[in-house]
């Protein structure tokens, strides 16, 4: 299990530095359309962010724990469950700004409650996804 969360964890990385590049790289143009294509990095890696807070909570419930497996059923349970998944992003991004404001917050327990979070809203999607129809 170590090399697929490796693999995870590498992939993610890779995706974080290309979208910190690519913002800082379209920042150092003065006209409109740089700001244009910051946005849609901007709109592409929170797209990425919320793709992997519900692929987290789905890789260890796989039989077979791989990438494109996961990011397959993050994407279908996105799609799925909107209303819970936007309320996950919502409370992410208020456990973020509350961090931002009070610091020793984070260092704490913020990432934490993500996670528990992330893991309570995705488990009850899986558990309503397994459960037989009557």
């Amino acid at each position: 299990m170590w090399k697929q969360a490796l693999i995870y964890g590498a992939i993610n990385l890779l995706v974080a530095m290309l979208v910190g590049w690519n913002l800082r790289f379209y920042a150092q143009f003065e006209a409109a359309w740089a700001g244009v294509f910051q946005l849609l990095f901007l709109s592409i890696s929170l797209v990425w962010a919320t793709l992997q807070l519900v692929m987290l909570p789905l890789y260890p419930r796989l039989e077979e724990p791989k990438f494109r497996t996961a990011l397959r059923n993050s994407v279908a349970n996105t799609g799925r469950y909107l209303i819970p998944v936007l309320g996950l992003v919502i409370s992410t991004a208020a456990l973020l700004v509350l961090t931002y404001r009070l610091q020793a917050l984070g260092a704490l327990f913020t990432f934490v409650l993500i996670g528990a979070l992330a893991e309570g809203i995705i488990g009850e999607v899986v558990i309503d996804d397994m459960e037989p129809p009557s």
